[in-house]
C-alpha cells in the first residue's frame, strides 16, 4: 500500500480539502482531537525505520499535541484519544457520534 486518500465529511461548512499520506505507510497511531461538539482534527504517526514520525495535523488547529487544553476565550476543553495499531492492522473507517447524556436513556 503506497498512499491513502481521505476526503472532509461531516460540517457543509468544512473548509478542509481532500489530502493524501503519500510518504509513510506503515500507521502506528492515530490521534484523534475532539471536544463536546465533535471531531476537531486527526494525526498519524508512523514507524519508519526503527523511529516514529509523525504527520501534519489534518483539520481544525484548535488544542496542542498530546494535551488537555483549555480555549479561555470559547469555553471548550480539547481531548485526543490515542489509537495504537499493530503492524497487521489497518484503518478502514473512522465513525462516532455524541448525545446529551441527560437525555439518552441508556445513561439512566
Amino acid at each position: 500500500m503506497k498512499m491513502f486518500k481521505v476526503g472532509p465529511i461531516g460540517k457543509k461548512d468544512s473548509k478542509d480539502k481532500s489530502w493524501t499520506e503519500k510518504e509513510y505507510t506503515n500507521i502506528s497511531n492515530i490521534y484523534i482531537y475532539f471536544d463536546d461538539y465533535g471531531i476537531n482534527s486527526i494525526q498519524f504517526s508512523f514507524s519508519h525505520k526503527g523511529t516514529q514520525v509523525l504527520s501534519q495535523k489534518y483539520g481544525l488547529f484548535t488544542g496542542h499535541y498530546f494535551q488537555i487544553v483549555m480555549e479561555s476565550i470559547l469555553s471548550y476543553i480539547f481531548v485526543f484519544l490515542l489509537i495504537r495499531l499493530k503492524d497487521d492492522e489497518y484503518v478502514t473507517g473512522l465513525s462516532g457520534f455524541y448525545s446529551s447524556q441527560k437525555k439518552i436513556s441508556v445513561f439512566n
